[in-house]
């Protein structure tokens, strides 16, 4: 595949998973959150409401601090403004008081020791985002800040400074609401009664008959929370060290280029099946698990609506991709099968033209050297001249119909039509038939033909391809043979098959060439005899012709002692 479309399919699914979906993944977040939510208490804060309604015996909020001190809390946290003066003036007792954190409209956050306070803040409730629910909360510059009240008192109990505090800090809720312990008050005299359990404790305030913000419903991820209780789960997230950690953009990208690259892998270098299996089981398995125990355990939320566009994206780009790619590879293949079957026609064409108009004149001629050898027997005192050349016309017409004949049936073996004709034959009878044939050749070089037949039934067979076999494995005996040697011809029977042998005393086969013996034009080279001629078409047909049979051709040599094919025929006709 071309790096260059490879590298621009990758970028174009980088842009498209960037696709901006902070309404979907802010939906995912609140059910993720709800999925990964622990479901426990935490004891070290309380919540408490206090009435001054037209029938509650209390008359001003004022009257309970001092009581709810006197139980030793930890802190009170008053969240809301102290805008009254008279209220702030009558209060002044108990909001100097070191454990009470109060706020006002226009002054900063107050607490007894301002030099712990290291910056002012002006309180703004709690951070919403676009579809109004509560997710985070926010420190900056401007010191517009709902993280203004937790941090004073951190800063005071020394929680906080081995917390890193990050401008944008995303809120570990604890539980649903009413997951907090929670109490009401509604005189000075039940504050035992109804709330007996606030030492050691993070108190925060609420207020009934406020008629304010505070007095309202916000909503968050894991449901409707009075802003008292969104402020609790901003204090535990704090005081806990369990502030969710959002993947930064860099680390977004990171994993949306391993997820693009993940899946082009698989499209590419697998079967349709198994990648889809592979991307869409592995997504689901990230999604569904992976990535909800990095959010459980460690407050890490990896946000996964950019991760299943990205998933889809690269899915969808690159299987058509491959798609497309196949079918230009299979175009492609299918054009030069075309061309090479048409070389093969033509070739298989003009071979076959070839070798037919070659066998006219051949023909001719032998004719004609048969006429001149009658002729010169006819004669009392033959030339010795004469009688040479007409031998040397007969084997050359001999050698030259053999090249034809192999080339002839190469042909019809590529082509597929090569028919077996059998009928019942005496193997020996053959042998005996090709020796003859073959006599004169084997003269040439004074090699004598022994034979060791066995007496046997008549088989089933092809004649004419069976005197090829036999002609093919005599002549390459003759060839590589010494002069005065002699060829070892012999038949058996043994389990349902007849058994030929040819055996020569030539050189042998070197090691290094045993493997190419019935390839197609595979011929033995420079033996100590030289290179013998042949088109290497021999071994390779007649393995062909034996296997059309039903039997099969094997061999044994010793280098300098001479090889042994042999050849078996099934007896039974298959």
């Amino acid at each position: 595949m071309k790096t260059k479309a490879f590298i621009t399919r990758i970028l174009i699914c980088l842009v498209l998973s960037l696709i901006p979906a902070q309404e979907i993944e802010n939906s995912i977040f609140s059910t993720r959150m709800q999925l990964r939510n622990q479901w426990t208490q935490a004891k070290n804060i309380q919540l408490v409401e206090v009435k001054t309604n037209s029938q509650s015996p209390l008359q001003s909020f004022e009257e309970v601090i001092p009581q709810i001190l006197k139980s030793n809390p930890s802190v009170i946290v008053i969240p809301w403004f102290i805008d009254n003066k008279k209220s702030l003036e009558s209060s002044t007792s108990f909001l100097n008081h070191p454990k009470v954190i109060w706020s006002s409209f226009n002054e900063p956050l107050h607490i007894s020791k301002p030099s712990l306070v290291t910056s002012r803040f002006r309180f703004k409730p709690f951070f919403q985002d676009s579809d109004g629910t509560v997710r985070r909360f926010k420190i900056n510059s401007s010191n517009q800040d709902s993280l203004a009240l937790q941090a004073l008192f951190l800063k005071k109990f020394k929680i906080i400074e081995d917390l890193e505090i990050k401008k944008e800090n995303w809120i570990n809720f604890i539980g649903p609401p009413g997951t907090f312990d929670q109490c009401t008050i509604e005189s000075t005299s039940n504050i035992t009664k109804n709330c007996p359990h606030l030492e050691n404790k993070i108190i925060v305030l609420s207020r009934e008959n406020l008629n304010s913000f505070w007095n309202t419903t916000l909503p968050t991820p894991i449901g409707e929370m009075k802003p008292s209780e969104i402020l609790a789960n901003e204090i535990y997230t704090i005081i806990e060290k369990k502030t969710l950690y959002y993947i930064p953009e860099f680390a977004h990208i990171f994993i949306l280029m391993a997820v693009i690259l993940f899946c082009a892998y698989f499209i590419i270098y697998y079967p349709v099946i198994i990648s889809s299996t592979v991307i869409f089981s592995l997504g689901i398995f990230s999604i569904t698990f992976v990535f909800q125990i990095f959010f459980h355990y460690f407050h890490i939320y990896i946000p996964i609506v950019n991760f299943t566009i990205a998933t889809i994206v690269s899915y969808l780009i690159f299987t058509g991709y491959r798609l497309a790619f196949q079918e230009t590879l299979q175009w492609r293949n299918l054009k030069s099968f075309q061309q090479s079957k048409e070389i093969d026609l033509m070739k298989s064409n003009f071979i076959s033209l070839v070798s037919h108009d070659l066998k006219t004149p051949i023909a001719k001629i032998q004719t004609a050297a048969q006429a001149l050898k009658k002729e010169q027997q006819d004669q009392e005192n033959p030339s010795a001249l004469i009688k040479k050349y007409i031998s040397s016309i007969e084997n050359n017409t001999l050698e030259l119909k053999s090249y034809i004949t192999s080339i002839l049936n190469l042909s019809r073996i590529e082509s597929q039509k090569v028919t077996l004709n059998k009928s019942s034959n005496d193997i020996n009878k053959i042998i005996e038939n090709c020796l003859k044939r073959m006599r004169s050749l084997a003269q040439q070089k004074n090699i004598i033909f022994e034979t060791k037949f066995e007496p046997l039934f008549s088989i089933e067979c092809d004649e004419h391809l069976i005197q090829q076999v036999l002609t093919n494995l005599v002549d390459n005996a003759i060839r590589y043979s010494p002069v005065d040697s002699k060829i070892i011809l012999s038949t058996t029977e043994d389990n349902d098959f007849i058994h030929v042998s040819i055996e020569d005393f030539g050189p042998g086969i070197p090691k290094e060439q045993i493997p190419l013996m019935f390839r197609k034009f595979g011929r033995v080279q420079q033996t100590k005899l030289g290179s013998p001629k042949g088109t290497g078409l021999g071994l390779y047909l007649s393995q062909y012709f034996i296997n059309l049979h039903g039997g099969n051709i094997q061999f044994k040599t010793k280098e300098n002692s001479g090889t042994t094919f042999t050849f078996l025929l099934p007896v039974t006709n298959s």
